[in-house]
C-alpha cells in the first residue's frame, strides 16, 4: 500500500506514524513536508520537500487571514503532488496544516484521511473559554471563519482521524461518524524518565535539593493558562520561597506590549526563582519533565494535550485543570492531580502538597507512565491505524440521506 503523508512540517504530528508504517512490510510511504527536522530519523520514509508561499496579503481582514492562508496551502501542496512521479493509495494530511483539498484532483482513485486538531465552538472550545470573558463579536466571527476550510475537508475526506474523544464531540454531528479517535502515538522510548541526578533543566544543573514547578505550553498566552499558572506560582513561592519555576513555550509578543518578563517584574513576581525557555528538543523536554517536582498543564476545551501525554511518559506528577482535554488522560489521584482551570488557589494547595511530600506520589509517576506505554504509545498507535486503513474500503453509513429531501417531493 502506498501512503502519502501531507503536513507543513516533518516530525509533526504524523511523523512517529509514517514513520513506523514505512518500516512494515507492504507499506511504501513518503512524507510531504515544507521543513524537517534535521536530526530526525526517517527509517525507511521519504521525505518530498515542498515550497509556499502562504502568507496573507496586507489588505487581508484578520477574520480572513486564517482562510486565505489555508488557500494558498491547499494550492502549494497540489503543485507539489503534480510533480510527484508517485501515485499513492492513500492521502493522510494534517488539517489546515497541510490541506490536502485537492489531492483527489491529482489521485482521483485514492482515498484521503484526515487528522483533525481542533473545531471552534462559541462554548466548550478555547474561544469560549478565556479569562477575559466573553468573546467580542470579531473573535466569534474569526474563530467560525477558522472553521470553514476543516469543514471543506469534513466534506471530502474518506475518513477523518481525532486525537481524543473531546474534540471529537467538538465535530459537527453531520460528519462525526467518518471520524475515529486514533491519537497518533507518544515516542516513549524518547520520552522516558530520565535520572533526576542528570536531568539538566535548560542546559544546566539545579541542586539534588531544589524543589522544580514546571509550566510547559504550545504558547505563552492567556488561552493556554498562563494568568492561572503565574497566580498559582505567586501562592506557591510565598508557602515556598525555595520553590525554582520553568516557563517553557513560545511567547506570543504583540507591538507595543511588554514582554513577559517585564510584565511579571512590574507586577513583583520574584524573578530570581523563575527560569524561561522557547520550545526545546524533545531530549531537553523530557528531562525537564523528569526533573519537575510538579508539572503544571493547563488546557481549555478545544485543545490536544499532547504536552501532558509526553510529561506522562516521563513519570512526571501532572497538575492538570480538570477540563474535558485533561480529564480524558488523567484519573484525579491515580495517574496524577486535577484542580479548577479558573482556581490558582486549588492548584497552588495541591502543588505544595506534592512539594512537602514527594515520595507519597510516587505510585502516580509510575501509573502516569504506565498510562501512556498501555493506551498511548506509537505500537499501539499503529495498530488503530492500520485497523482504519483496513476499514477505507467499506461503506459508510447513509445515516443523513434521507434528511436532505422532503417527502412531499415525490418521485419526480
Amino acid at each position: 500500500m502506498r501512503l502519502l503523508f501531507v503536513s507543513t512540517a516533518y516530525p509533526g504530528r504524523l511523523g512517529a506514524l509514517a514513520r513506523g508504517l514505512a518500516a512494515l512490510e507492504g507499506f511504501e510511504c513518503r512524507f510531504l513536508c515544507r521543513q524537517a527536522v534535521a536530526d530526525e530519523p526517517t527509517d525507511g520514509l521519504v521525505l518530498e520537500p515542498f515550497d509556499d508561499d502562504v502568507a496573507p496579503g496586507p489588505d487581508s481582514h484578520p477574520v480572513t487571514r486564517f482562510f486565505e492562508g489555508q488557500v494558498k496551502m491547499a494550492d502549494a501542496v497540489c503543485e507539489a503532488m503534480r510533480e510527484l512521479d508517485w501515485q499513492p493509495d492513500v492521502v493522510i494530511n494534517q488539517s489546515c496544516d497541510g490541506s490536502a483539498l485537492l489531492a483527489r484532483h491529482r489521485f482521483p482513485d485514492c482515498k484521503v484521511v484526515t487528522r483533525f486538531g481542533a473545531f471552534q465552538r462559541p462554548r466548550m472550545a478555547e474561544l469560549g473559554f478565556r479569562s477575559s470573558g466573553v468573546p467580542s463579536e470579531l473573535e466569534l466571527l474569526e474563530g467560525t471563519a477558522r472553521n470553514a476550510i476543516p469543514l471543506i475537508e469534513l466534506l471530502h475526506c474518506d475518513a477523518a482521524m481525532v486525537p481524543s474523544m473531546h474534540l471529537h464531540g467538538l465535530l459537527p454531528e453531520e460528519f462525526s461518524y467518518k471520524a475515529r479517535v486514533l491519537f497518533e502515538g507518544c515516542d516513549t522510548e524518547l520520552y522516558r524518565p530520565v535520572n533526576r541526578d542528570e536531568a539538566l533543566v535548560f542546559g544546566e544543573q539545579i541542586p539534588a535539593d531544589t524543589r522544580l514547578v514546571s509550566f510547559v505550553s504550545a504558547r505563552l498566552d492567556p488561552e493556554h493558562g498562563l494568568p492561572t499558572f503565574l497566580n498559582a506560582a505567586r501562592q506557591i513561592h510565598k508557602r515556598r520561597p525555595d520553590v525554582l519555576f520553568a516557563i517553557c513555550g513560545r511567547e506570543v509578543k504583540r507591538r507595543g506590549r511588554a514582554t513577559l518578563r517585564q510584565r511579571m517584574s512590574a507586577a513583583g513576581m520574584p524573578m530570581e526563582r523563575f527560569l524561561f525557555s522557547d520550545p526545546r528538543s524533545r531530549q531537553d523536554m523530557a528531562a525537564l519533565y523528569s526533573r519537575s517536582d510538579v508539572v503544571l498543564h493547563l488546557a481549555a476545551p478545544g485543545q490536544t494535550p499532547e504536552r501532558l501525554i509526553e510529561a506522562l511518559s516521563c513519570g512526571a506528577l501532572v497538575l492538570g485543570s480538570d477540563t474535558p482535554p485533561v480529564r480524558e488522560f488523567i484519573r484525579h489521584r491515580q495517574n496524577g492531580l486535577l484542580a479548577g482551570y479558573f482556581d490558582p488557589s486549588a492548584l497552588a494547595d495541591e502543588a505544595v502538597r506534592v512539594l512537602e511530600c514527594p515520595h507519597e506520589f510516587e505510585e502516580m509517576r509510575q501509573n502516569a507512565r504506565s498510562c501512556v506505554e498501555r493506551y498511548l504509545s506509537i505500537p499501539v498507535a499503529l495498530k488503530n491505524f492500520r485497523h482504519l486503513l483496513d476499514s477505507l474500503g467499506d461503506r459508510l453509513p447513509q445515516r443523513f440521506t434521507s434528511d436532505l429531501v422532503s417527502p412531499e417531493a415525490g418521485e419526480g
